[in-house]
């Protein structure tokens, strides 16, 4: 409805069991609601932890989140 678009680059710190620990924005979406939706997302998800020797364990990732409107057809 806001005609709102683009991409939140994110880091998120993942912890051995897969979860997010903390989330800090890189680069802004220039919409601070698509900027927290990116986060509030992000923290809910469930990741494969990164392994070292085999044994999970902490990490930091980049993720670019991507806002992007339908097209309506017809």
């Amino acid at each position: 409805r806001l005609k709102e678009e683009g991409i939140v680059l994110l880091e998120a710190q993942i912890k051995k069991d897969g979860s997010v620990d903390g989330i800090r924005i890189l680069e802004n979406s220039k919409f601070p609601r698509l900027d927290e939706a990116a986060k509030a997302g992000v923290a809910k998800w469930i990741l494969k932890p990164a392994t070292r020797d085999g044994i999970p364990c902490v990490d930091r990732i980049r993720l670019p989140i991507q806002f992007r409107l339908k097209e309506k057809r017809g």
